[in-house]
């Protein structure tokens, strides 16, 4: 295949403009989620951001697993996942626990993500490896 520009393939393009487009969904599908289930649950710390990431990181797994297609995964995981569950929002979630004096709260909320998130793309991988 020719290369595009002499950096990449035809079809790496094509995977990179859905990686963005699926990243740009992520991003929506978060902000969604969590205005949505923010207004559902009332809580006190930033339990929308917690399910967001554990179920994306569920999925992040199951996805590779399910051993699909590397530009499947890619688009889904890298672009999709990446935006759907992200760092800086767990971040922020913690930096609003400590700034309202609450920083041991903020600690178990950051600490307990990342666990529940392990745990989650474990299972994942467990489940999407069974298929």
């Amino acid at each position: 295949m020719v290369d595009w520009v002499g950096v990449a393939s035809v079809a790496e393009v094509v995977v990179l403009i859905a990686v963005i487009v699926a990243g740009g969904v992520g991003a929506v599908c978060r902000w969604a989620c969590d205005t949505t289930l923010s207004r559902w649950l009332e809580s006190s710390w930033p339990a929308a951001v917690f399910i967001i990431n554990v179920v994306g990181s569920f999925l992040t797994g199951f996805l590779t697993g399910a051993t699909v297609e590397l530009a499947v995964f890619n688009v889904c995981v890298t672009g999709f996942c990446g935006a759907f569950t992200t760092f800086s929002t767990l971040m922020v979630g913690w930096l609003e626990l400590t700034l309202r004096k609450r920083p041991v709260h903020g600690v178990l909320y950051a600490v307990g993500t990342v666990l529940a998130c392990v745990l989650s793309v474990w299972l994942g991988l467990v489940t999407g490896s069974h298929l």
